[in-house]
């Protein structure tokens, strides 16, 4: 992979008194994400992750916390960057193909009229 990857722990709590102040932990991330753009890291994701810690120093009872970590990612610096060769797109139109002749219709006899089928029968003589 080309990418070099870097972890970063979001924060952990975030203290608000009122709700209108929620903005405060979403400020909070994008300080974090606006911080690591600046040093050339690209924001991935937001993941959650979860620990187990002493509930205190001489504690055998564990407390489980689970806290969100903030993905991002960059460009090895070794790894080679390929150019875009440009490609020269030839736009002239294209000539419209030789017009194609219809196929010769057969020759179809026209249909007798009866009359004519009549007057073409002899006429029976009265004996």
């Amino acid at each position: 992979m080309p990418y070099e990857y870097k972890c970063v722990a979001g924060p952990t709590v975030v203290s608000v008194r009122k709700a209108k102040e929620r903005q405060n932990g979403v400020k909070a991330f994008e300080d974090i994400m606006n911080r690591e753009a600046a040093d050339g890291w690209e924001f991935v994701t937001v993941d959650e992750f979860h620990t187990s810690e002493p509930e205190s120093w001489l504690s055998r009872k564990r407390v489980y916390v689970s806290s969100k970590m903030l993905v991002f990612r960059k460009l090895k610096p070794e790894a080679k960057v390929v150019p875009v060769q440009e490609t020269i797109i030839d736009v002239k139109p294209k000539p419209a193909p030789a017009p194609v002749a219809p196929p010769p219709v057969a020759a179809t006899p026209e249909p007798e009229l009866k009359a004519e089928r009549l007057a073409a029968v002899p006429e029976k003589v009265a004996s």
